[in-house]
């Protein structure tokens, strides 16, 4: 059961998938997306 959503903005691909590994670890978190950019964060979010 996931209480809360998130999403990582990281530009460094190495520290995504640290953040992404650490997340998946925590049952009541979901990662919802992964940008590189907040600009990019801003237009995944969009759709």
């Amino acid at each position: 059961m996931h209480f809360a959503t998130c999403i990582v903005i990281e530009d460094e691909i190495p520290a995504q998938r640290i953040l992404k590994n650490y997340i998946s670890k925590i049952s009541s978190i979901e990662l919802v997306g992964t940008y590189q950019s907040a600009l990019k964060a801003n237009e995944g979010l969009k759709k």
